[in-house]
């Protein structure tokens, strides 16, 4: 078996039990456990770890000491049933690593960890993906101090030594995902992105308004109440035009999107992108429902003919939103002899599908009745 391809099965069933879900996003744990993979199955990390952590600690750790999820016991009542992120047992002591990448630490909290560990000889911890502000004021001997992600994983990307380079690779890149990785040194190249960029950019933006002005109808949708009609907008990722509710919030902030135009750089709460660094074309209804599950039959049953006529019922990456979606890269438009027209026939015959349906305002129709959902955050960090 190849081990850089491969890894082993416990780790995926430590991570099943964090897989997020609509009502929970287990970062933190899921994000604990597989570092601590990483450093049973690597000893030079697990020592550089270890050493970073505790000033420069040399004895070797097994990795039989490295455990996740430790339920406290105490005489204490308030210091027992604790759940310690990741404990690692040394000669001498044990390090309590506390994780947090999203959710605060708060002073009470670390105060029972640093309790817990005078009546057990350890030590405390904390790594975070954000300065924290008591962990930083901490003054107890207990306390090892505060860390960053970012500053293990760069030291990480630099080690010598690894037994599999596939594993720490996929560690990295899932750190990287949540800001929290690697930076990579700006080439040459780059220094000119900027440039290129702004001149993409401006030939879409002329594109989508010259297509617009001439063949969409601003009152096409007039009996649908508080959806509005938006001529150019870019937001999170997004530049094109269409219709968003509620109507008197900004598009970032709508959770009901018909959106005709181009997709470049999308959030968590959009679809993802099906060539990751390039944007496409797409014409979409997006929904930001109460309950995503429940809407996702909604729009199976109230939308049958767009569905058969190549509009995908998809999920959001972050599972909140629920798209009927028909998307071409833009990649594929390069070959045409006119470019404008094939980009420009591409959305004119989505939207002519979507109004030919009719299915839209029913939609539209079941998302009020809903109470118009929730609104994804990241539309608003984008």
């Amino acid at each position: 078996m190849n081990s850089r391809r491969t890894m082993d099965v416990d780790l995926f069933s430590r991570l099943a039990k964090y897989r997020p879900t609509d009502k929970k996003q287990s970062v933190e744990n899921f994000l604990t456990e597989l570092i601590a993979h990483l450093l049973q199955k690597e000893p030079v990390i697990r020592a550089a770890f270890v050493r970073r952590l505790d000033r420069g600690y040399a004895k070797e750790v097994s990795s039989e000491q490295v455990s996740t999820q430790v339920s406290t016991r105490s005489r204490k009542a308030k210091l027992s049933g604790l759940y310690l992120d990741l404990v690692i047992g040394t000669e001498d002591h044990e390090i309590i690593v506390e994780n947090k990448v999203e959710s605060p630490l708060t002073e009470a909290q670390l105060n029972n960890y640093l309790e817990y560990a005078e009546e057990k000889g350890a030590r405390v911890a904390v790594i975070t993906k954000n300065f924290n502000r008591v962990a930083d004021e901490c003054g107890n001997p207990r306390f090892l101090g505060q860390f960053f992600w970012s500053e293990f994983a760069d030291a990480w990307s630099k080690i010598d030594g690894i037994s599999n380079e596939y594993l720490l690779s996929g560690v990295l890149e899932f750190m990287r995902s949540l800001g929290m990785g690697t930076v990579d040194p700006i080439s040459e190249d780059e220094l000119k992105a900027h440039h290129r960029w702004l001149a993409l950019s401006d030939k879409m933006r002329r594109l989508i308004q010259d297509w617009g002005n001439r063949k969409i109808d601003p009152l096409t949708f007039e009996q649908c109440r508080g959806l509005k009609y938006r001529p150019l907008f870019e937001s999170g990722g997004h530049l094109g035009l269409g219709w968003c509710a509620p109507e008197e919030r900004t598009p970032s902030s709508c959770s009901f999107w018909y959106f005709l135009g181009f997709a470049y750089n999308t959030g968590g709460w959009s679809l993802r992108l099906d060539q990751r660094e390039e944007p496409e074309c797409a014409a979409f209804v997006g929904v930001w429902p109460g309950n995503a599950d429940e809407f996702v039959e909604v729009t199976r049953k109230l939308c049958p003919r767009l569905i058969s006529n190549d509009f995908q019922l998809v999920r959001s990456e972050d599972r909140r939103g629920v798209f009927l979606a028909r998307r071409r890269g833009l990649r594929s438009f390069l070959g045409s002899s006119d470019q404008r027209s094939a980009v420009a026939g591409f959305l004119e015959d989505a939207h002519n599908e979507v109004m030919a349906s009719a299915e839209l305002p029913k939609l539209y129709e079941a998302y009020l009745a809903g109470a118009a959902g929730s609104v994804p955050p990241s539309h608003e960090e984008l």
